[in-house]
Protein backbone atom coordinates (compact mmCIF):
# COMPACT_ATOMS: atom_id res chain seq x y z
CA UNK A 1 0.00 0.00 0.00
CA UNK A 2 1.38 3.36 -1.02
CA UNK A 3 1.28 6.38 1.27
CA UNK A 4 0.08 9.54 -0.47
CA UNK A 5 1.15 12.09 2.14
CA UNK A 6 -2.36 12.98 3.26
CA UNK A 7 -2.81 14.52 6.70
CA UNK A 8 -6.02 14.32 8.72
CA UNK A 9 -7.73 17.70 8.56
CA UNK A 10 -9.48 17.56 11.89
CA UNK A 11 -7.63 18.42 15.08
CA UNK A 12 -8.41 17.43 18.62
CA UNK A 13 -10.83 20.17 19.79
CA UNK A 14 -8.84 21.08 22.92
CA UNK A 15 -6.33 23.88 23.29
CA UNK A 16 -2.66 22.99 22.87
CA UNK A 17 -1.06 22.13 26.21
CA UNK A 18 -4.15 20.43 27.66
CA UNK A 19 -2.92 17.20 29.25
CA UNK A 20 -4.97 14.29 30.49
CA UNK A 21 -3.39 12.88 33.61
CA UNK A 22 -5.00 9.78 34.98
CA UNK A 23 -8.13 10.28 37.05
CA UNK A 24 -7.89 6.69 38.24
CA UNK A 25 -4.78 6.77 40.40
CA UNK A 26 -6.73 7.96 43.40
CA UNK A 27 -9.74 5.86 42.44
CA UNK A 28 -8.06 2.46 41.90
CA UNK A 29 -9.02 -0.20 41.15
CA UNK A 30 -10.29 0.92 37.74
CA UNK A 31 -13.91 -0.15 37.88
CA UNK A 32 -15.69 1.55 34.98
CA UNK A 33 -18.53 3.72 36.22
CA UNK A 34 -19.45 4.81 32.72
CA UNK A 35 -18.96 1.71 30.55
CA UNK A 36 -18.25 -1.99 31.05
CA UNK A 37 -14.60 -2.99 30.72
CA UNK A 38 -14.84 -4.27 27.15
CA UNK A 39 -16.97 -3.60 24.12
CA UNK A 40 -17.58 -7.36 23.92
CA UNK A 41 -19.23 -7.34 27.35
CA UNK A 42 -21.26 -4.27 26.50
CA UNK A 43 -22.44 -5.65 23.16
CA UNK A 44 -23.42 -8.97 24.74
CA UNK A 45 -25.43 -7.19 27.42
CA UNK A 46 -27.13 -4.94 24.87
CA UNK A 47 -27.96 -7.87 22.60
CA UNK A 48 -29.33 -10.00 25.44
CA UNK A 49 -31.59 -7.14 26.48
CA UNK A 50 -32.83 -5.81 23.16
CA UNK A 51 -31.87 -8.21 20.36
CA UNK A 52 -31.66 -6.66 16.89
CA UNK A 53 -32.26 -3.16 18.21
CA UNK A 54 -29.37 -3.69 20.61
CA UNK A 55 -27.12 -4.72 17.75
CA UNK A 56 -28.03 -1.51 15.94
CA UNK A 57 -27.26 0.51 19.05
CA UNK A 58 -23.87 -1.15 19.46
CA UNK A 59 -23.02 -0.71 15.80
CA UNK A 60 -24.02 2.94 15.88
CA UNK A 61 -21.68 3.59 18.81
CA UNK A 62 -18.76 1.86 17.12
CA UNK A 63 -19.35 3.72 13.86
CA UNK A 64 -19.33 7.01 15.77
CA UNK A 65 -15.85 6.27 17.10
CA UNK A 66 -14.14 4.32 14.33
CA UNK A 67 -15.72 5.19 10.96
CA UNK A 68 -13.90 8.49 10.42
CA UNK A 69 -10.44 7.16 11.43
CA UNK A 70 -10.89 4.17 9.11
CA UNK A 71 -11.87 6.48 6.24
CA UNK A 72 -8.74 8.57 6.83
CA UNK A 73 -6.66 5.39 6.87
CA UNK A 74 -8.22 4.15 3.64
CA UNK A 75 -7.61 7.45 1.83
CA UNK A 76 -3.89 7.13 2.64
CA UNK A 77 -3.53 3.75 0.93
CA UNK A 78 -3.55 2.52 -2.65
CA UNK A 79 -7.08 1.23 -1.98
CA UNK A 80 -8.36 4.83 -2.11
CA UNK A 81 -9.07 4.38 -5.84
CA UNK A 82 -11.07 1.21 -5.32
CA UNK A 83 -14.27 2.99 -4.32
CA UNK A 84 -15.81 5.69 -2.13
CA UNK A 85 -14.02 5.34 1.26
CA UNK A 86 -17.11 6.21 3.30
CA UNK A 87 -19.20 3.57 1.54
CA UNK A 88 -16.46 0.95 1.88
CA UNK A 89 -15.93 1.62 5.58
CA UNK A 90 -19.62 1.57 6.37
CA UNK A 91 -20.02 -1.62 4.38
CA UNK A 92 -17.13 -3.18 6.28
CA UNK A 93 -18.46 -2.17 9.69
CA UNK A 94 -21.98 -3.38 8.90
CA UNK A 95 -20.62 -6.70 7.65
CA UNK A 96 -18.20 -7.38 10.50
CA UNK A 97 -20.09 -5.91 13.43
CA UNK A 98 -23.11 -8.12 12.71
CA UNK A 99 -20.92 -11.18 13.21
CA UNK A 100 -20.49 -12.03 16.95
CA UNK A 101 -17.43 -14.16 16.12
CA UNK A 102 -15.63 -11.01 14.96
CA UNK A 103 -15.60 -9.75 18.54
CA UNK A 104 -14.72 -13.11 20.01
CA UNK A 105 -11.72 -13.30 17.68
CA UNK A 106 -10.73 -9.76 18.63
CA UNK A 107 -10.88 -10.58 22.34
CA UNK A 108 -8.57 -13.53 21.76
CA UNK A 109 -6.12 -11.52 19.67
CA UNK A 110 -4.93 -9.21 22.44
CA UNK A 111 -4.90 -6.30 19.97
CA UNK A 112 -6.50 -2.87 20.53
CA UNK A 113 -9.84 -2.82 18.75
CA UNK A 114 -8.73 -0.01 16.42
CA UNK A 115 -5.83 -2.14 15.16
CA UNK A 116 -8.11 -5.17 14.85
CA UNK A 117 -10.46 -3.09 12.72
CA UNK A 118 -7.60 -1.97 10.44
CA UNK A 119 -6.63 -5.60 9.89
CA UNK A 120 -10.27 -6.50 9.26
CA UNK A 121 -10.70 -3.65 6.78
CA UNK A 122 -7.67 -4.86 4.83
CA UNK A 123 -9.11 -8.38 4.59
CA UNK A 124 -12.53 -6.98 3.65
CA UNK A 125 -10.99 -5.01 0.77
CA UNK A 126 -9.25 -8.15 -0.50
CA UNK A 127 -12.61 -9.93 -0.41
CA UNK A 128 -14.28 -7.13 -2.37
CA UNK A 129 -11.43 -7.13 -4.87
CA UNK A 130 -11.73 -10.87 -5.49
CA UNK A 131 -15.51 -10.65 -5.81
CA UNK A 132 -15.21 -7.83 -8.34
CA UNK A 133 -12.68 -9.76 -10.41
CA UNK A 134 -14.96 -12.78 -10.40
CA UNK A 135 -17.99 -10.69 -11.35
CA UNK A 136 -16.24 -9.05 -14.27
CA UNK A 137 -14.33 -12.21 -15.20
CA UNK A 138 -11.14 -10.33 -15.92
CA UNK A 139 -7.62 -10.57 -14.54
CA UNK A 140 -6.61 -6.95 -15.12
CA UNK A 141 -8.68 -5.24 -12.45
CA UNK A 142 -5.69 -3.80 -10.68
CA UNK A 143 -3.65 -6.55 -9.12
CA UNK A 144 -1.42 -3.98 -7.48
CA UNK A 145 -4.25 -3.40 -5.01
CA UNK A 146 -4.42 -7.00 -3.91
CA UNK A 147 -1.24 -7.12 -1.87
CA UNK A 148 -1.75 -10.09 0.43
CA UNK A 149 0.86 -8.81 2.87
CA UNK A 150 -0.28 -6.50 5.62
CA UNK A 151 2.36 -4.18 6.99
CA UNK A 152 1.15 -0.58 6.56
CA UNK A 153 3.82 2.14 6.78
CA UNK A 154 4.14 3.99 10.08
CA UNK A 155 2.98 7.19 8.36
CA UNK A 156 -0.37 5.64 7.46
CA UNK A 157 -0.86 4.31 10.98
CA UNK A 158 -0.08 7.80 12.31
CA UNK A 159 -2.80 9.29 10.10
CA UNK A 160 -5.26 6.76 11.48
CA UNK A 161 -4.17 7.43 15.08
CA UNK A 162 -4.59 11.20 14.58
CA UNK A 163 -8.14 10.73 13.34
CA UNK A 164 -8.80 8.22 16.13
CA UNK A 165 -7.61 10.73 18.76
CA UNK A 166 -9.97 13.36 17.31
CA UNK A 167 -12.83 10.86 17.30
CA UNK A 168 -12.20 9.81 20.90
CA UNK A 169 -12.04 13.41 22.14
CA UNK A 170 -15.16 14.45 20.22
CA UNK A 171 -17.06 11.43 21.55
CA UNK A 172 -15.80 12.11 25.08
CA UNK A 173 -16.83 15.77 24.89
CA UNK A 174 -20.33 14.80 23.83
CA UNK A 175 -20.72 12.16 26.55
CA UNK A 176 -19.16 14.34 29.24
CA UNK A 177 -21.44 17.27 28.41
CA UNK A 178 -24.47 14.99 28.63
CA UNK A 179 -23.34 13.60 31.97
CA UNK A 180 -22.61 17.05 33.40
CA UNK A 181 -26.04 18.27 32.36
CA UNK A 182 -27.65 15.20 33.94
CA UNK A 183 -25.83 16.04 37.18
CA UNK A 184 -26.82 19.74 36.95
CA UNK A 185 -23.20 20.74 36.32
CA UNK A 186 -23.95 22.87 33.28
CA UNK A 187 -21.89 25.81 34.57
CA UNK A 188 -18.99 23.52 35.41
CA UNK A 189 -19.04 22.22 31.83
CA UNK A 190 -19.28 25.74 30.42
CA UNK A 191 -16.16 26.72 32.37
CA UNK A 192 -14.37 23.60 31.12
CA UNK A 193 -15.11 24.34 27.47
CA UNK A 194 -14.29 28.05 27.71
CA UNK A 195 -10.95 27.30 29.35
CA UNK A 196 -9.87 24.15 27.49
CA UNK A 197 -11.52 24.50 24.09
CA UNK A 198 -11.47 28.27 23.64
CA UNK A 199 -8.29 28.99 25.61
CA UNK A 200 -9.75 31.58 27.98
CA UNK A 201 -7.94 32.02 31.29
CA UNK A 202 -9.82 31.55 34.54
CA UNK A 203 -10.07 35.29 35.22
CA UNK A 204 -11.72 35.92 31.83
CA UNK A 205 -14.04 32.92 32.30
CA UNK A 206 -15.02 34.14 35.76
CA UNK A 207 -15.78 37.63 34.47
CA UNK A 208 -17.95 36.27 31.66
CA UNK A 209 -19.95 34.03 33.99
CA UNK A 210 -20.03 36.35 37.00
CA UNK A 211 -17.96 34.08 39.23
CA UNK A 212 -14.92 34.35 41.43
CA UNK A 213 -11.79 33.17 39.54
CA UNK A 214 -10.81 30.73 42.31
CA UNK A 215 -14.32 29.27 42.33
CA UNK A 216 -14.31 28.97 38.54
CA UNK A 217 -11.07 26.99 38.68
CA UNK A 218 -12.49 24.63 41.30
CA UNK A 219 -15.64 24.05 39.25
CA UNK A 220 -13.62 23.37 36.11
CA UNK A 221 -11.81 20.52 37.88
CA UNK A 222 -15.08 18.61 38.36
CA UNK A 223 -15.88 18.76 34.65
CA UNK A 224 -12.27 17.96 33.73
CA UNK A 225 -12.33 14.83 35.90
CA UNK A 226 -15.59 13.75 34.27
CA UNK A 227 -14.03 14.24 30.83
CA UNK A 228 -10.89 12.29 31.78
CA UNK A 229 -12.95 9.38 33.04
CA UNK A 230 -14.94 9.23 29.80
CA UNK A 231 -11.76 9.30 27.67
CA UNK A 232 -10.22 6.55 29.76
CA UNK A 233 -13.33 4.38 29.58
CA UNK A 234 -13.48 4.80 25.80
CA UNK A 235 -9.86 3.63 25.61
CA UNK A 236 -10.63 0.68 27.89
CA UNK A 237 -13.43 -0.26 25.50
CA UNK A 238 -10.84 -0.21 22.72
CA UNK A 239 -8.83 -2.82 24.61
CA UNK A 240 -6.34 -0.65 26.52
CA UNK A 241 -5.40 -2.19 29.87
CA UNK A 242 -6.23 0.18 32.76
CA UNK A 243 -2.59 0.22 33.88
CA UNK A 244 -1.55 1.43 30.40
CA UNK A 245 -4.01 4.32 30.13
CA UNK A 246 -1.53 7.13 30.80
CA UNK A 247 0.95 5.82 28.24
CA UNK A 248 -1.81 5.42 25.62
CA UNK A 249 -3.19 8.92 26.18
CA UNK A 250 0.31 10.43 26.06
CA UNK A 251 1.08 8.59 22.81
CA UNK A 252 -2.15 9.79 21.18
CA UNK A 253 -1.50 13.39 22.19
CA UNK A 254 2.05 13.23 20.86
CA UNK A 255 0.83 11.88 17.52
CA UNK A 256 -1.84 14.58 17.26
CA UNK A 257 0.77 17.33 17.73
CA UNK A 258 3.27 15.85 15.27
Amino acid sequence: MAYNGSVANQRTPLRRGFYLTSARKQDAPASSELFPLTIVTWICEVLDATGLEGRRKANHHLMDVYARPLEVYLRCTSWRSFGEPQEIVHGFLCDRLDNPKFFEQWRGSGKPLRRWLINGLHLYLLELHKEEKKRRRVQSLGDDLADESFDPPRAIINEFEKAYAVSIVQRALMLSESQCHARKLETHWRIFTLHNCQGMNYRAVAEELGLDATRAKEMERAARKRFRLVVQDLLIQDGTAPENLDDTIRALLEIDES
